[in-house]
């Protein structure tokens, strides 16, 4: 068995959806990008005070 690294496996443009993105707009992006999953990203402003 040939070891990979993760390089190989991974891509370098990564697709991410909103947490507050409908799930038609999730599932048309996954197909789009032919993807099986995608980075949910927090759409709140951060508090950055802390």
């Amino acid at each position: 068995m040939k070891h990979r690294e993760v390089r190989e496996l991974m891509t370098r443009e990564v697709v991410t959806v909103p947490d507050n993105a409908p799930f038609k707009e999730i599932a048309r992006t996954l197909t789009e990008h032919k993807a099986s999953a995608v980075p949910v990203i927090d759409s709140a402003p951060a508090d950055r005070s802390a």
